[in-house]
């Protein structure tokens, strides 16, 4: 006898740890099942069966909880020299482990399976995953993790502002180099991994080190193939060169991949609010000041940015950080060695984005982005 699937969990697939995960099961056996435990490592879920004797777990918000360790915190630091252009990311978007699905049966005795599950911290609209997730979703196909142009032929589309810090994180499935060769002038170099999961630099902010150091890239359009294990994925990457102050932008997405946009300057503007006041009225009117005192005021800044007019591509891209839980704003200089506490965590205060524009393909997007509360004074 033995526990039956009904749903299964795929082990050949890389699954999204925020999307439904659901497993059905029973014993075939003719003894009434009592409960069932599932384990992933020293977390274990007890079951008890339906009327009909089935077991049912979504493992969504289970996962999630595991594989979510700082919250999204990106506390990577890109330093070219000594450090190089690679860095693992592994642990902090993917999760590898066996699940033990165990059936205890109504005389004591047990009935036992395992699965082997590789689980990726994202997740997909259901319109998107039908129109736009890759057909070969293996576990050996490289994958840039950003937003898809299209389900055929595995590529996104990336913007490059040259002096700002700049990386693309990929997932391989297989310890192996990464070769990436920008097809638009035919070099290419092979970047050394050991992990699964890998954020490639472009750029630090240095002027003296970058990805063109070692793979051209010119400005403008870059076709960049990313090879590893025999297989391609593609990355239209737009370089802008001799680029201006902004407010540059950085977000995890959808995939779990960082995604980077430099908006021109917009308007910058304070709210303010009163925390009201205490009753101090206890003197004689000659000797009275302050017939109440002010417990103080929070204080927070907004930043009001604008894109600049942008095509589809574009906007698959730019969209992404409308549901992001975590932005930051870069608080350095362009064009100088950057750190990553010169990032700044904001929050989106737009509610209601135009992200299909009906009359004309080109768009353009407005967002507010609030800054942590200032310190103030207070009673």
């Amino acid at each position: 006898m033995a526990i039956i699937f009904q749903t299964d969990i795929a082990t050949d697939k890389l699954l999204l740890a925020y999307t439904n995960n659901i497993v059905e099961f029973n014993s075939n056996n003719t003894l009434l099942p009592i409960k069932a435990t599932v384990s992933i490592g020293t977390s274990v879920k007890t079951l008890f069966p339906s009327p009909t004797g089935k077991f049912y777990l979504n493992f969504k918000e289970w996962v999630t909880s595991l594989i979510n360790v700082d919250n999204f915190k990106d506390n990577l630091q890109i330093d070219i020299v000594p450090s190089g252009y690679v860095y693992d990311w592994t642990n902090k978007v993917y999760l590898n482990n066996v699940i033990t699905f165990t059936v205890v049966l109504s005389n004591g005795t047990t009935e036992t399976t395992t699965r082997d599950v590789k689980w990726l911290s994202a997740y997909l609209q259901v319109e998107d995953y039908k129109l736009k997730f890759p057909i070969g979703n293996s576990l050996i196909n490289p994958v840039v993790l950003s937003p898809y142009k299209n389900k055929a032929n595995q590529s996104c589309f990336l913007k490059y502002w040259e002096g700002y810090p700049f990386d693309i994180t990929i997932y391989t499935g297989v310890s192996t180099n990464i070769n990436i060769k920008n097809l638009t002038n035919l070099l290419n170099y092979n970047f050394p991994i050991t992990t699964k999961v890998n954020r490639i630099a472009f750029d630090d902010g240095s002027t003296n080190f970058t990805i063109s150091d070692i793979l051209p890239i010119m400005s403008g359009f870059n076709k960049l193939q990313v090879t590893s294990n025999a297989l391609n994925y593609f990355i239209d990457l737009e370089k802008l060169v001799d680029n201006c102050n902004g407010h540059y932008i950085k977000w995890v997405n959808e995939l779990g991949g960082w995604n980077y946009w430099l908006f021109p300057f917009g308007n910058k503007n304070r709210k303010t609010k009163d925390l009201g006041e205490l009753n101090n009225d206890f003197l004689n009117i000659p000797d009275t000041t302050s017939p109440t005192v002010q417990i103080g005021k929070t204080s927070n800044d907004v930043i009001q940015v604008t894109s600049d007019v942008i095509n589809s591509e574009e906007t698959t891209l730019l969209d992404s950080i409308i549901d992001s839980p975590k932005i930051y704003l870069f608080t350095g200089q362009p064009y100088a060695k950057a750190n990553y506490n010169d990032w700044l965590e904001v929050s989106l205060n737009t509610t209601d984005v135009r992200i299909v524009n009906a009359k004309q393909k080109l768009n353009k997007f407005n967002f507010t982005f609030e800054l942590p509360q200032r310190n103030t004074r207070k009673i």
